[in-house]
């Protein structure tokens, strides 16, 4: 039995991306793929919008549902992410030490050099 090497089927599939143009994405590419999403899956991929088809009618469920929300993006606008500038710590009561003795507070030291 053969050890190492490349395995049979791994990388990328042949065919899909070489028979596009150079050019394929323009200004307009996802407002024409969202316009064809209900004529279904086209039979052969003649063009950009035609892959991105297939993409969004694939069977998994994450691949399709990523490349549709891809499309909206692309369309519409990514939306700003939101930003939560409270304070994340829990409401905890003080921490009660007992009878332990503290150590004192360390005097501070006259500005200058560290030696």
């Amino acid at each position: 039995m053969p050890r190492g090497g490349k395995r049979e089927g791994s990388g990328r599939r042949k065919g899909l991306t070489a028979k596009l143009p150079a050019k394929a994405i323009d200004q307009g590419f996802a407002t024409r793929v969202l316009e064809r999403i209900g004529e279904g899956c086209p039979k052969e991929i003649k063009s950009a919008e035609d892959f991105q088809l297939t993409l969004i009618y694939s069977s998994d469920i994450q691949t399709s549902s990523y490349n549709f929300n891809r499309c909206l993006d692309r369309k519409y606008g990514k939306p700003a992410q939101g930003v939560f500038s409270g304070d994340t710590r829990e409401n905890a009561r003080e921490l009660d030490f007992g009878n332990l003795p503290m150590p004192a507070s360390p005097e501070p030291r006259a500005a200058g050099k560290p030696n």
